[in-house]
């Protein structure tokens, strides 16, 4: 891979990452068409540690607030196991539980899912239908949170669960989160929110996998850095967008978007 590659797919994992069209679907693509045909999962899961970078930074007063609520609830005297259940940051722990496990066990089966661009082409049309059905969802529907305003823990479950279909290139991880998070009653901060706090866990287990089988005396540094950096800037740019998109509502119009991929690509590769 030259560092003119490592750039373009970095600029795709940034941009996708975050919006509602599935990153590792669009990495598929993109080293498909660019002549990689063999996906290099190690440069994959940096791309994504620089879009971690941003979630972290982004959402730093949030992560900062989670981590004081569950020193609190440590500190309670009397009733700490029910306030350590009530902590958000319990719920984006026990949320990540169900894809951990199964990503974990299904491992070699989901790799193999990251060579066949149809496969990524049909996973972008349902992300399509997941993100248009938030259209519907009444603008009057009752925002049902748990305690101190915060996702409750049926809708912490319920996205979890749902966060395993990510494992799929194609199905995107933030459409599908927040669009269950959305149509279970969250309001669209807190669906947004959630969403890219799960993302954390992930991207870090993802990393520690794959980083302890690299031979890192064969790696080209510079390449590597060329797609962190871009990978980096346009992340950022990209979930600065998309949060200002869920606040006004717009966040189902990349459904068109995915299904025109989707569909461009089946046409493509017959």
């Amino acid at each position: 891979m030259d560092i003119l590659s490592s750039v373009i797919l970095g600029v795709i994992q940034g941009i996708t990452e975050f919006l509602p069209v599935s990153s590792s679907g669009h990495l598929v693509l993109g080293q498909f068409f660019l002549g990689i045909r063999e996906p290099e999962l190690f440069f994959d899961v940096v791309l994504h540690v620089a879009t971690l970078m941003v979630v972290l930074w982004f959402f730093r007063h949030d992560i900062a607030k989670a981590v004081f609520e569950v020193i609190e609830a440590i500190g309670t005297k009397e009733g700490k196991l029910h306030s350590l259940l009530h902590c958000e940051l319990t719920k984006v722990v026990i949320a990540t539980v169900p894809v951990a496990v199964v990503g974990l066990l299904g491992r070699s089966f989901i790799e193999g899912l990251f060579s066949d661009p149809k496969f990524v082409a049909y996973d972008l049309i349902i992300t399509g239908f997941f993100l248009i059905s938030t259209r519907f969802r009444n603008a009057r529907q009752k925002e049902v949170s748990g305690p101190g305003g915060i996702i409750s823990w049926k809708q912490a479950l319920l996205v979890g669960f749902f966060q395993i279909f990510a494992l799929a290139p194609g199905i995107s991880r933030s459409g599908i989160t927040i669009s269950v998070a959305l149509l279970s009653g969250c309001s669209r901060e807190d669906s947004a929110r959630f969403s890219f706090l799960l993302f954390i866990p992930a991207a870090v287990g993802a990393f520690v996998l794959e980083v302890s089988k690299v031979d890192f005396s064969n790696l080209q540094w510079t390449v590597v850095a060329a797609g962190f950096a871009s990978a980096l800037i346009s992340g950022y740019v990209a979930l600065k967008w998309l949060i200002r998109l869920i606040k006004r509502g717009a966040f189902y119009r990349f459904a068109f978007y995915c299904w025109t991929v989707g569909l461009l690509t089946l046409i493509l590769v017959g």
